[in-house]
């Protein structure tokens, strides 16, 4: 029992473009944790309604169900890459826009953009995570990256606390968190650019609907838990008075 533990602790077996790709995964998660955390709570100062925030929220979720549909085209044509690279720069310019031009309209609209490529690069990291596994240590290295992205999304609100939410420091923060990723990209570069995707069938098969249908149906009512938490809690705090921090 204990050798069978000993055996999964142990990391070696992960290829090492793996753990660089979760401690991207780690910024990234903390990179969106805190941006969404700062958002709501500024759209609440501004006075912005929950159902106003819960509508701004829904783009995003709409831009990752879009990514699905343009992913693997995209992939075949830039790699995986240039895939990764184009879709944290399109996210750090959202970032930007939104935090420049803070409106619902503008706010709705970058978050569908960043919806879309923020899909690309979960897609794209899994796809690659896959490829560069087998089948003894597939799991292991899925878990992996799975585990550094789930403690960015806990570690991200904790720099509401500790730089609250007013001046030019969150926003520069956010904003250098979105950026940050780009130097790890760099780090695996060579051996991503050496790994050759399959040609797949690029059409969308929704046979899982039929085979699983009530996997389908609790993966999406949790996917509706889990966005509208997310969303509105912070809103939920600034309403019970609690402070930014």
């Amino acid at each position: 029992m204990l050798s069978k533990i000993s055996s999964y602790v142990n990391f070696k077996s992960i290829n090492s473009s793996v753990k660089y790709l979760s401690i991207s995964a780690l910024f990234t998660g903390i990179a969106l944790g805190y941006f969404f955390t700062l958002i709501v709570i500024l759209a609440k100062y501004k006075g912005y309604t929950e159902g106003t925030i819960g509508i701004i929220a829904a783009c995003f979720s709409l831009g990752l169900i879009s990514a699905g549909f343009i992913v693997s085209n995209i992939l075949d044509k830039i790699g995986l890459y240039k895939t990764m690279s184009l879709a944290i720069l399109i996210q750090t310019i959202c970032v930007i826009l939104m935090f420049s031009f803070f409106n619902p309209l503008n706010l709705a609209i970058n978050h569908f953009i960043m919806g879309v490529f923020g899909g690309m690069i979960w897609m794209t990291m899994d796809t690659w995570v896959n490829l560069v596994s087998d089948n003894n240590n597939r799991g292991k290295a899925i878990g992996f990256y799975n585990s550094a992205i789930t403690i960015g999304f806990a570690i991200g609100p904790l720099f509401v606390g500790f730089f609250g939410v007013k001046g030019i420091i969150p926003i520069t923060l956010a904003i250098s968190l979105m950026f940050i990723r780009s130097p790890i990209l760099i780090l695996i570069k060579k051996q991503v650019e050496n790994i050759q995707i399959p040609k797949l069938d690029k059409k969308i098969n929704f046979s899982f609907i039929k085979i699983a249908p009530f996997i389908f149906i609790a993966i999406f009512i949790g996917g509706i838990n889990d966005a509208s938490f997310g969303a509105l809690f912070p809103a939920f705090m600034i309403n019970e008075f609690f402070s930014d921090k």
